[in-house]
């Protein structure tokens, strides 16, 4: 028996997909997507093996960090200063372009070492989540969950939460990749499903479901994806080929054709809300306590 943890209709679901022996599952009402206890239990044993390198971080910086300025750009319309919480600040890089805009920054990450905040004055808690909320009673002016929520043991919950962290006039920025996008209908092997440690898939109306759910307002929504990421994932559509000039042949005429086509019909694309990430700034409506 399985119970949508957003709508929570039981033996509403049905199969989606299986990547590396692990199924994966949605909701036929409100489209969330997520592993059963099966699942949760086989990725608990090859998860203990993740380890994200800051030297490979390091080689993607610039391309990075221009992504991140233009997501902030988007964000400081909306909220230009005041206390910042970034929950899973991985090396610290999105947060460090926030810390030089002049916001205090409080950070949890109990994994990675927040490199490029070095230099910064900020709060760090080297927790859970769990434990974060048992610690911490502070309030924000803006928390960002980029690239987290799929990796939450309930994520419902933890948003319920996070609004009691939340300022009056307080934003929350959640991005995640989009199960339903472009991307992940044509790449074989597309790499956002990280079966190692996302728990959860998302639409952008499954999000958008969640979030009014619990309670917030829908500010600004957008998808979209890199096309240097989009070529590498679609490099694993050629792998079967294993000839290599048959290879790179197939690979250049599918190029030649697909992505003039791509970049020419991309804004619809990611206006109709099939980019590969989901971002979206929410504020809530009203109180709604779990603690």
């Amino acid at each position: 028996m399985k119970k949508c943890l957003l709508c929570s209709k039981v033996n509403n679901t049905h199969y989606l997909k299986k990547v590396n022996g692990i199924q994966i599952y949605t909701c036929s009402s409100c489209q969330l997507g997520f592993l059963d206890k099966v699942g949760l239990a086989k990725q608990s044993r090859i998860s203990k093996n993740i380890h994200y390198s800051l030297e490979k971080y390091r080689q993607e910086e610039s391309k990075l960090r221009k992504r991140f300025i233009l997501l902030s750009e988007i964000i400081l319309r909306h909220k230009d200063k005041g206390e910042l919480l970034d929950v899973g600040a991985g090396f610290g890089l999105f947060a460090s372009i926030f810390a030089e805009k002049g916001f205090n920054i409080t950070v949890i990450e109990p994994v990675n070492q927040l490199y490029y905040l070095r230099k910064f004055k900020k709060k760090v808690y080297r927790d859970t989540f769990d434990i974060f909320f048992q610690k911490n009673k502070n309030k924000y002016d803006l928390i960002l969950l980029i690239d987290i929520i799929e990796h939450l043991k309930n994520p419902v919950n933890s948003i319920v939460r996070l609004k009691n962290r939340l300022n009056k006039k307080g934003i929350i920025v959640i991005q995640t990749p989009n199960y339903n996008s472009l991307m992940a209908r044509i790449c074989k092997n597309w790499s956002w499903w990280m079966i190692t440690d996302h728990k959860y898939f998302f639409t952008p109306d499954s999000l958008s479901n969640m979030m009014k759910k619990t309670s917030y307002k829908l500010i600004l929504m957008k998808t979209y994806e890199d096309a240097g990421d989009f070529k590498k994932n679609l490099d694993g559509n050629f792998t079967p080929i294993k000839n290599v000039i048959l290879r790179k042949l197939f690979k250049a005429i599918y190029y030649i054709v697909f992505f003039p086509l791509y970049f020419l019909f991309r804004p619809i694309i990611w206006r109709l809300g099939y980019g590969g990430l989901i971002f979206m700034i929410f504020t809530p409506t009203s109180k709604r306590r779990l603690d």
